[in-house]
């Protein structure tokens, strides 16, 4: 892994001079620089679940010069200058919470690791509440398994497809509700919140939930700041609209 110039670069520059896939496969560059320009200088930890090749980790030194990287990948471990990788299982929560540990805290966490939407939502339910900072992003990538209705991808079985209720995507789509739970009648918000159990999401992480954005392949979001508690689930005063 070569050093980064001193002088962060673009993302899409960065992207594609790392050979990530990020740019030329998925065109994240469309996306990402409108979360992630307001951390360019920013100090602190990055996490990455998902490290293959190490691509992505020269992506983030080069846009990101200040940040420390924590690579999170199933067959890789090791360190150097502003990163470390942690081998961990995605699919293992007892792994998953000793790395969360380790970390401690970062301002943005990345998941490129297995796409399995139960790996997702299992690391998404951990990290977003426990590691992610408040205001931070959380961006999931490669979300497309959700709609795949055969396969194996890494020796797991994609059975999923547009009407699956076991998908990442299915999940995320409740989440928007929840956003907006203060609309709902006490006996719809009873229901979504048991479907949200089931989907494998805590009330502690889907109340720091402060806004989503979903784009081709990818879902970002962010988790609330402070001050937003002021905007904690209300009673809706046009009650009998619900």
């Amino acid at each position: 892994m070569t050093d980064p110039s001193p002088f962060s670069v673009s993302f899409a520059a960065a992207a594609e001079s790392s050979g990530s896939d990020k740019f030329n496969q998925h065109g994240y560059h469309r996306f990402y620089p409108h979360h992630l320009d307001r951390f360019r200088h920013r100090e602190g930890n990055l996490v990455e679940i998902g490290v293959d090749e190490g691509k992505s980790l020269q992506l983030w030194r080069q846009y990101l010069p200040n940040a420390f990287l924590h690579g999170v990948d199933i067959g890789r471990e090791g360190k150097g200058e502003r990163f470390v990788i942690h081998r961990c299982d995605q699919g293992d929560p007892g792994q998953l919470r000793v790395v969360a540990e380790q970390i401690g805290a970062a301002f943005a966490i990345i998941d490129d690791g297995s796409h399995i939407p139960e790996h997702q939502l299992l690391t998404f339910d951990l990290f977003f509440e426990a590691v992610l900072e408040p205001g931070g992003l959380y961006i999931i990538e490669d979300i497309e398994v959700s709609y795949w209705r055969r396969g194996v991808l890494y020796g797991y079985p994609t059975r999923y497809g547009l009407h699956s209720s076991r998908t990442l995507m299915a999940a995320m789509k409740l989440v928007v509700d929840w956003v907006n739970r203060e609309f709902l009648s006490d006996a719809d918000r009873s229901v979504l919140s048991a479907r949200l159990r089931d989907a494998g999401l805590s009330a502690a992480t889907c109340d720091q939930v402060a806004s989503l954005e979903f784009a081709q392949n990818c879902v970002l979001l962010r988790k609330r700041e402070l001050w937003e508690e002021a905007f904690d689930c209300r009673p809706y005063k046009f009650s009998e609209y619900v």
